[in-house]
């Protein structure tokens, strides 16, 4: 057999391989890793008002999974991707950052308390010789006024992102999800009504506005000066 031959055998047997990487469907799963992801132009600064106290993040997520994978030619056989690792330490490290570049304060005494409820991780991936991956995470938000209470403003905010790679690689998860939090949060901090909450939420009104001191007033004597001349 020639040397040409050789080479040919080679790299048939290299490409062989790595399309049989490709439709290896078996489930798979990566480690919760945050970093930032987004373009930080996507990031708008903050009004000079807006600052928060405690932050707290709980997961209310009932499915184990968090994505599922399929073949292009065969989307119907499907296999479950999952996470492992801190969760709600992820979603925190993610909010602290994206309020990092958009110049928001936080654990700032007597602000008001931002609450994250981690409602949903998917990704969605196709695999051919490579992957295209479909990323998205859905986070409830709420602002409360320092030291709790009712909350003054709640949304849920959803982030999506799309990469593309090597089938089932860590990394290509990791980014996806942490471009679709990061998406989520930029979406957050450029909300007017996030940002109003978080200006004003728990913030004592005048003491003329309030009912209290209105009935005050109303009840008080008047006195008319009386012109002696």
């Amino acid at each position: 057999m020639s040397i040409k031959e050789l080479s040919l055998g080679a790299l048939s047997l290299t490409f062989a391989s790595s399309l049989c990487l490709a439709k290896d469907l078996k489930p798979t799963g990566f480690k919760a890793a945050y970093s930032l992801q987004i373009d930080t132009d996507e990031i708008k600064t903050v009004s000079a008002c807006a600052a928060a106290g405690d932050v707290t993040v709980s997961d209310s997520r009932t499915e184990t999974a968090v994505g599922e994978r399929s073949d292009e030619d065969s989307p119907d056989r499907k296999s479950p991707i999952s996470m492992a690792g801190d969760a709600i330490g992820w979603v925190k490290r993610g909010f602290e950052e994206v309020s990092h570049q958009a110049s928001l304060q936080l654990a700032l005494a007597g602000k008001p308390e931002v609450s994250l409820s981690l409602a949903r991780i998917w990704i969605v991936e196709v695999t051919s010789f490579n992957a295209e991956y479909d990323g998205r995470v859905v986070v409830d938000v709420s602002v409360l006024p320092a030291g709790g209470g009712m909350a003054c403003w709640s949304e849920r905010m959803e982030g999506t992102a799309e990469n593309y790679g090597r089938p089932g690689k860590e990394a290509n998860y990791q980014e996806t999800v942490n471009h679709a939090l990061d998406r989520a949060f930029a979406k957050t901090l450029g909300s007017g009504e996030f940002l109003k909450a978080l200006c004003s939420c728990g913030a004592s009104g005048s003491s003329a506005s309030s009912p209290a001191a209105a009935r005050e007033l109303s009840t008080r004597p008047r006195f008319v000066r009386l012109d002696r001349s």
